[in-house]
């Protein structure tokens, strides 16, 4: 109990640390990247703490591999952007963006949770289980990173326009379907070793904040107000499902 006391501890500690910094120079810059980058550094703390073995490791590259490559692409775009207008109606308020970034610690802590318990004390229990679940992360990292790829192209060349071609014409945030789909199945090959069922809260709760809270709703309120008398954009809106093809 202590030791996952201290997990959340670190956490908040290293977002309300960068808060600072963002706050005082009034910069959306660090939000993005400082949310990869604490969730690889308790990853990368409880597992260079542990013995480490093959399964082990290929789950903590995965980890990395999405830090990096989520990291750096939110970096460059709101570097290219300037700032992230979901933060302006509070971003000058203290209290409001200090709990933005309190929340975003105590979310690192929850989704790194599976990782957590398989790092700390790793028993290897079911190969088939294992990789399944490592096979989804990687699709899911693929098709987040072409999503974000095949958006970002398009913006630059249209940036007045909405998307919806490639990956964007088949489901409305292909991106968040890659990163759910990418959470989950670190979940579940976590399940072939061993790891406390009641960890599924880590999957479960990046699928709530985007679905309800910091992912797609805010998106959506912004594409009505740029695009909502556009008779194109609502005819995308009802032809394509949210993140699944003919589901959600």
């Amino acid at each position: 109990m202590e030791a996952l006391l201290m997990l959340f501890v670190l956490s908040v500690g290293i977002n309300v640390f960068m808060f600072t910094f963002a706050y005082f120079f009034q910069t959306d810059k660090l939000t993005d990247i400082s949310f990869t980058l604490t969730i690889l550094s308790l990853a990368a703390f409880k597992f260079f703490s542990n013995t480490q073995s093959f399964y082990t490791t290929v789950l903590f590259v995965l980890v990395g591999l999405w830090a990096i490559r989520l990291g750096g692409y939110l970096f460059y775009r709101v570097h290219k952007m300037k700032r992230d207008d979901r933060f302006d109606d509070f971003r000058s308020s203290f209290f409001s963006f200090f709990g933005f970034w309190f929340v975003q610690g105590i979310s690192c802590a929850i989704m790194v949770l599976p990782l957590y318990f398989v790092f700390d004390s790793f028993t290897f229990v079911n190969g088939n289980v294992f990789w399944i679940g490592t096979g989804i992360a990687v699709l899911g990292f693929a098709i987040e990173a072409l999503a974000d790829y095949q958006k970002f192209s398009f913006k630059k060349r249209n940036p007045s326009k909405f998307m919806k071609s490639g990956l964007w014409s088949v489901v409305r945030h292909p991106n968040y379907t890659g990163e759910l789909a990418f959470w989950w199945g670190l979940f579940i090959a976590s399940l072939g070793m061993s790891v406390p069922v009641w960890t599924i809260i880590s999957p479960l709760w990046i699928t709530l904040l985007i679905l309800k809270f910091s992912g797609i709703p805010p998106l959506l309120r912004k594409w009505k107000r740029n695009y909502g008398d556009d008779p194109e954009f609502n005819a995308y809106l009802k032809s394509t499902a949210k993140l699944i093809p003919s589901l959600y």
